[in-house]
């Protein structure tokens, strides 16, 4: 049994060695013992690390270069609802504690915050220089570049989700009956970037009367991710770093319902 333990910040002094051995110690004891549980339609809750991994991929199809290639299910929604109210998701290259943040972005423009969604609207992509001329915008200092070596390319700095004021505990108490999924395997080769359906391997704890209970491994969680982001009902107050596509800043999200398939 295996767990993961991240610390992440801008300096040595912002990572605490045993917080993390600790935490990845804690998350691989809470798995022992797992088993499939049968399939079901239950509320779902994300935790920060799955939350980042799906928002980091969503953030990947809101490039300008993605949409204009044809490869994003976000192509003709600008301006349009994508996602429930509670969800507002910003990418922020400035942002003090953020693992991307830079002055510049990789054309040299400075950088800034980009609001993305607002009261579940999709208010703008990100586009580079070349992107942006492309459609006749102006860039949102989005190009990207992995070092000296590469040309940039549009990419996320920070995406940021603003925290809501429920704790982890109050999610998984309105979630009531349903499963607290804690990893996410195959995300990059089970979601369709241009429909959005995606069907994943997951692992987390059953919730059983608003409390965690036993582990589950071995399940598949399935939908959409318009879906998925429209069906966002809380976001929980205590957000994390998580280094996928530059870094995300996002705390655990309750989902309404979603699809799980097991035993």
């Amino acid at each position: 049994m295996t767990g993961l333990g991240l610390g992440l910040g801008r300096g040595p002094d912002a990572i605490d060695p045993e917080a993390v051995g600790g935490e990845a110690a804690e998350r691989a004891a809470a798995l022992a013992g797992a088993r499939q549980v049968p399939s079901r339609r239950c509320p779902v809750v994300l935790d920060a690390f799955v939350a980042a991994s799906f928002l980091g991929f969503i953030g990947a199809m809101l490039s300008a270069d993605a949409v204009q290639r044809g490869r994003s299910l976000f192509a003709d929604r600008e301006g349009e609802e994508i996602a429930a109210a509670e969800l507002r998701l910003a990418d922020d290259g400035t942002v003090s504690d953020g693992l991307a943040t830079a002055p510049f972005d990789g054309e040299g423009c400075a950088r800034r915050r980009v609001p993305l969604v607002e009261g579940g609207r999709l208010l703008t992509f990100l586009f580079d220089s070349r992107t942006a001329r492309h459609a006749g915008r102006a860039t949102t200092a989005s190009a990207e570049r992995s070092s000296y070596r590469s040309p940039p390319a549009v990419g996320t700095s920070n995406l940021v989700v603003q925290p809501g004021d429920a704790s982890l505990e109050e999610l998984v108490q309105r979630a009531g009956d349903g499963l607290y999924v804690t990893d996410v395997a195959g995300l990059h080769s089970g979601v369709n970037p241009i429909s959005g359906t995606f069907s994943v391997g997951a692992s987390g704890r059953l919730i059983e009367g608003g409390e965690l209970a036993a582990p589950v491994r071995e399940i598949t969680i399935a939908s959409d991710l318009v879906t998925m982001l429209r069906s966002v009902d809380a976001v929980g107050s205590a957000t994390r770093w998580v280094p996928f596509s530059g870094s995300v800043k996002t705390a655990p999200l309750l989902l309404g319902e979603m699809t799980v398939s097991g035993s």
